[in-house]
């Protein structure tokens, strides 16, 4: 969507009850409405229990009160991305930037053909081991240091153009 002013999108966030999806639309949001971005959110729900069938159903809805197409999606996983591709393939759309999260199989194959613009991966050996390091330094009564990141950082999602690297 860069350079296109205006750009329209929809956006389906994960689970409302789900601290980690707030978390999420936190920092997109923040991303979204900063730097100048020009980004026309044109509607956005919440997906209960970041359930697939929902989101489905969410983005057909979407899809019909729409005046305008959309140009791009923000999925808040995998399995919610792979709901919009459905919708817009069952409906013979055209494929749009679409985002997504957790590095799914079904969501690599949809980058593979062209589908889904990009999914992130949290290795959760990672995240465990600095869930435990932080629980241990509270316990000791300690101020808990880095590697730690803020919800914006968390919504910056893409590697520089070129970078093959997998950040987590």
């Amino acid at each position: 969507l860069k350079g296109k002013p205006g750009a329209r999108i929809a956006i389906l966030d994960g689970a409302p009850t789900d601290s980690f999806a707030t978390d999420l639309k936190k920092g997109y949001t923040e991303v979204l409405g900063s730097e100048g971005k020009g980004v026309d959110k044109v509607v956005e729900q919440a997906v209960p229990n970041w359930d697939g069938q929902k989101a489905l159903t969410i983005y057909e809805q979407m899809l019909q009160a729409a005046n305008k197409p959309f140009d791009g999606t923000l999925a808040a996983n995998d399995t919610i991305a792979n709901s919009t591709i459905a919708a817009r393939k069952a409906r013979r759309l055209g494929m749009i930037p679409t985002s997504g999260l957790d590095a799914t199989v079904q969501g690599v194959q949809h980058i593979l053909a062209g589908e889904q613009s990009f999914t992130i991966y949290f290795s959760i050996k990672d995240q465990a081991t600095r869930a435990a390091n932080l629980a241990m330094a509270i316990a000791r009564g300690q101020r808990p240091t880095g590697g730690f990141t803020s919800s914006r950082s968390r919504a910056r999602c893409g590697n520089p153009p070129g970078d093959r690297s997998l950040n987590s």
